[in-house]
C-alpha cells in the first residue's frame, strides 16, 4: 500500500495546550518554539515529498504516538502542531482536505511519532491495510529522523 506521505519522528508533537502564548494587546499566537518544531518537521515532510506538487484532493492522516511510559495525556491535543506541518510543508493546500483521522498512543521502547498521508477515498478497506502497515512500521528504527 502506497501511503502519499510516510514519516518517523523521534519526539512527541506540542501539546495545543501549550502551542499558543497571549500578547498584551490579548492576541494570541504561536510560540516560537512550536514554530521551530513545526519548520524542522515541516523540512522532513519536504525531504519525503520531493517534488510532488501540493496534492489537492481528500486525505486521510493515520498518526502513531509510541511512548516508554504511561503518562496519561490527550492524544487530539498533539495533533494540531502535526497537522498544521502537511499545509507548512506544502503536502496540502489546507487542512480542510483531512477527510479522516486515525490517532493512537501505544507503548514503545522509546518516543516517536509516525504518519502516513494517504488519499482519501473513503474505503474502510484503505483504513485497515494502512493501519495495519503503520503498526508494523512503528516496530522498525529504520525509517525514523
Amino acid at each position: 500500500m502506497d501511503a502519499l506521505l510516510r514519516l518517523g519522528i523521534n519526539t512527541l508533537p506540542p501539546s495545543v495546550n501549550n502551542m499558543y502564548r497571549t500578547g498584551r494587546a490579548g492576541q494570541r499566537y504561536k510560540k516560537p518554539e512550536v514554530l521551530e518544531w513545526q519548520e524542522i518537521i515541516a523540512e522532513f515532510m519536504r525531504e519525503d515529498w520531493k517534488e510532488k506538487d501540493t496534492y489537492t484532493g481528500e486525505i486521510l492522516v493515520q498518526v502513531l504516538f509510541v511512548v516508554p511510559n504511561r503518562r496519561r495525556w490527550d492524544v487530539d491535543n498533539r495533533l494540531k502542531a502535526l497537522l498544521d506541518c502537511l499545509q507548512i510543508a506544502g503536502v496540502i493546500k489546507d487542512d480542510s482536505q483531512i477527510a479522516g483521522i486515525t490517532a493512537e498512543r501505544r507503548r514503545g521502547d522509546t518516543v516517536k511519532t509516525l504518519i502516513a498521508v494517504h488519499e482519501y477515498n473513503g474505503a474502510m478497506e484503505l483504513y485497515k491495510e494502512s493501519w495495519e502497515f503503520l503498526t508494523a512500521w512503528g516496530r522498525e528504527e529504520s525509517h525514523e529522523k
